[in-house]
């Protein structure tokens, strides 16, 4: 896989650089206010369209269900297919006045093992072949469960974990790609903070590139794009992240090229 693109702000990056750790934010309050319930809703209405004799049952199944999860939620950073892409300047990186941190996936992925998983982000609706919705068909027919799940809750529990790589078709253009986390797997997990800003409150989990005395990153970060609207060259870049100890051998610094205006 080529390199994954994070578009941030520069308070992000200089958080990210002290730290060492990237932040996974909390989907209750993300930009879709649809996260973790796009599966579920088109889940539920794809069966109820096929069943239209058990749309009681079908709908009182997923409340009951809902009723377990609706107070959790799931973690995660979001990266991108998409490089130097003038919407997702505008969107996450201050109107193209930040940057874009280019990640190695594989190298990510062997900081953040044991704390969670890389995703790709699926943007559809029809979920019509999905395992799951057999499995779900099956319990409403007969109350029989294939032998990996021990009871309609557990099925549900796959139903919520799924739940974080589906998203509204509408967002299809960021080609998104998470580090993701849910909440089950929070014994692993180091202590959830907080930062504000002018913007508001925001509650992440941080999860570590690599050791304090490591200037490395773990060698996951591989590229830094300036955005079209930073007013700053690739020189004042290097000495800002000079400073910082950051180890530039291996890290390509870029303006970009994308016209993207004020």
């Amino acid at each position: 896989m080529d390199s994954l693109c994070h578009y941030t702000t520069f308070e992000a990056l200089d958080g990210i650089l002290s730290s060492k750790t990237i932040w996974l934010s909390n989907l209750r309050y993300v930009n879709d206010r649809k996260e973790m319930w796009h599966f579920y809703e088109c889940l539920k209405k794809c069966i109820k369209k096929e069943m239209p004799d058990m749309e009681v049952e079908v709908e009182n199944l997923f409340r009951q269900q809902w009723a377990r999860f609706e107070n959790e939620t799931a973690y995660a950073f979001s990266l991108s297919k998409a490089e130097d892409d003038a919407s997702q300047w505008d969107r996450y990186a201050n109107g193209g006045k930040g940057v874009c941190i280019k990640f190695n996936p594989q190298k990510l992925s062997r900081c953040t093992a044991g704390y969670s998983f890389t995703q790709p982000v699926f943007y559809e609706a029809d979920v019509s072949n999905h395992q799951l919705k057999g499995v779900i068909e099956a319990y409403l027919c007969g109350g029989k469960l294939p032998k990996d799940y021990s009871d309609i809750d557990g099925v549900f529990f796959y139903v919520w974990i799924s739940s974080g790589a589906f998203k509204h078709p509408s967002f299809k253009a960021e080609q998104e790609v998470r580090i993701y986390a849910h909440p089950f797997e929070g014994s692993r997990w180091e202590t959830l903070k907080y930062i504000t800003s002018k913007d508001g409150l925001r509650e992440f989990l941080p999860i570590r590139l690599c050791e304090e005395n490591e200037s490395d990153y773990g060698g996951a970060i591989e590229g830094i794009i300036i955005g079209p609207n930073a007013g700053i060259d690739c020189e004042l870049m290097r000495r800002y992240l000079k400073d910082r100890n950051v180890d530039c051998s291996n890290i390509e610094i870029n303006i970009s090229t994308c016209p993207l205006t004020h």
